[in-house]
């Protein structure tokens, strides 16, 4: 099998633009040969998220809105934060040889088979799949994702890409 390797100096500096960060980041393959790939990795101890939980109630800069209601579901929220922060973390390391983006562009959504999904700005949502996957005991939470480049440039189908992530369940 050959291995592909990506060439920075063949990027389009436009989709390195400020991105949409409502868009998401589960697009459908569209039938495109994968030619890249990012991995990253995160883990966290939990009680250091248990000792922030005040402060973490109040801040929106951490976690988006969603990603708070899914948290505070828990009785002990502390692992579910570590894990999000952890998936977090490993997407963004996956992720950033494709583009530039920010902790806070990044959303770890929850679809109802509990399969976690990943939200991205539009831009890179056009340029890479990813896939995520988080756990925990009661001392550490770790996220593993795996950022795969695309060529697909249609619309983005909300139907197969909640599909494609459900299947990861």
């Amino acid at each position: 099998m050959q291995q592909h390797r990506h060439d920075p100096s063949q990027d389009d500096p436009s989709q390195h633009d400020q991105p949409d960060s409502s868009a998401s980041g589960c697009v459908a393959d569209g039938g495109a040969g994968n030619e890249d790939y990012g991995v990253g990795v995160d883990s966290e101890v939990i009680d250091r998220w248990r000792r922030r939980l005040p402060s973490l109630r109040r801040s929106a800069r951490l976690f988006t809105e969603r990603e708070h209601a899914y948290c505070e579901r828990f009785a002990d929220p502390a692992p579910v934060y570590a894990g999000s922060w952890c998936a977090k973390e490993a997407v963004f390391k996956a992720v950033s040889r494709f583009g530039t983006l920010t902790l806070d562009q990044i959303e770890i959504e929850r679809l109802p088979s509990g399969c976690p999904c990943v939200h991205l700005p539009r831009t890179l949502a056009a340029l890479v799949r990813v896939r995520v996957s988080i756990t925990h005991d009661t001392e550490r939470a770790v996220a593993f994702a795996v950022a795969v480049a695309i060529a697909y440039a249609g619309p983005i189908r909300m139907e197969a890409a909640n599909a494609g992530c459900e299947a990861l369940g």
